[in-house]
């Protein structure tokens, strides 16, 4: 990875660095020493902003007080704790290795350690939970202040264990009209508390919003350090081979490490339809490239109709209706 990074000083045209982020894996697996390493690496060869969104995925069962301490004077300061559920029975029913009294203490251990800036992955749509459980999981972040929620509906991975359970008919699948009805809750929930809904899974109290995945939604350039990791700038996307023997075969022999791929038109345009669909911004009608202007148009009518967007006189917003068929809206939209 340092090698890589040494390599990819110039992908991003020396522009100020806003934010790094360590995830997309088990980054607490990694030292203190190998953390504070990489980000000298990163600084070394980039600009980075003095005030930077340093962000560090952890599990709850990774985190103690000494760790924290060091990961905060390292300079990292925003945390995304793999939360789940606060209820033991979810975890289990979802093969999850924490217990809710980690979560807890991961989260009290945190807000110790002087962390102010806490995100927290929350699951909803999952059997057996009822709104009086899942508004217990929100009342939790409440209580505990988190800034921000990232929060999905469980989805069932094929080849998963989940995925061969209830398929043999050992467990429930999730119900539609209970996951539906959890996400109408939480918007509500959330909202009423002072969090802004400001994309389709995220929710945060102002001033609190992802720098990172904020930047995804808007199209900026990115790098992507590792194995499995994308990149993008200028229309032009590429991932890194995925398997780590690989990588380090491939990177170490001086070989191509990452197949690219050049978004044509028709990719951009549907790209710039998917992201900027979900979020509470929406689709600025300045932003709508003027050759499937008329597409869009005629595309997004019905929508408009059934009330399921909305347009502000400046950009096109997804209702709350509309934001439960958020990727049926997208695909409509697309052109192709």
């Amino acid at each position: 990875m340092h090698k890589e990074i040494e390599l990819r000083s110039a992908y991003l045209n020396q522009e100020i660095i806003s934010s790094i982020y360590f995830g997309g894996g088990t980054p607490s697996l990694l030292s203190i020493l190998e953390i504070n390493n990489l980000l000298e690496r990163i600084r070394s060869t980039q600009q980075v902003s003095p005030n930077a969104e340093i962000t560090f995925e952890v599990n709850p069962d990774d985190l103690h007080a000494v760790y924290l301490e060091q990961l905060k004077n390292a300079g990292v300061n925003r945390l995304s704790i793999g939360v789940q559920s606060f209820f033991d029975a979810d975890m289990k029913y979802m093969h999850r290795a924490h217990t809710a009294a980690q979560s807890f203490e991961a989260i009290e251990e945190s807000i110790r350690a002087g962390f102010q800036n806490i995100s927290i992955d929350l699951i909803y749509g999952i059997p057996d939970m009822t709104l009086e459980t899942w508004n217990t999981n929100i009342q939790y972040a409440i209580d505990y202040s988190i800034t921000h929620l990232s929060c999905y509906a469980l989805t069932v991975e094929p080849r998963t264990q989940l995925h061969h359970l209830i398929a043999q008919g050992k467990t429930k699948a999730p119900d539609d009209q209970e996951t539906i009805s959890q996400f109408e809750f939480l918007i509500n929930r959330a909202t009423s508390s002072g969090y802004e809904h400001y994309e389709i899974s995220n929710f945060a109290k102002p001033g609190y919003e992802s720098r990172h995945n904020s930047s995804y939604w808007s199209g900026i350039p990115y790098l992507g350090i590792g194995p499995a990791a994308h990149s993008f700038r200028n229309h032009e996307r590429q991932w890194n081979v995925a398997n780590n023997q690989k990588y380090v075969e491939l990177l170490s022999s001086k070989q191509k490490y990452f197949e690219m791929e050049d978004l044509d038109p028709i990719k951009r345009y549907n790209e710039f339809i998917l992201t900027r669909i979900r979020t509470s911004r929406g689709i600025l009608a300045s932003e709508i490239p003027m050759e499937y202007y008329n597409h869009f148009m005629l595309q997004i009518k019905p929508f408009l109709e059934e009330g399921t967007v909305v347009y502000d006189g400046k950009a096109y917003i997804l209702s709350l209706p509309g934001k439960f068929i958020a990727d049926k809206i997208s695909m409509e939209l697309f052109f192709g």
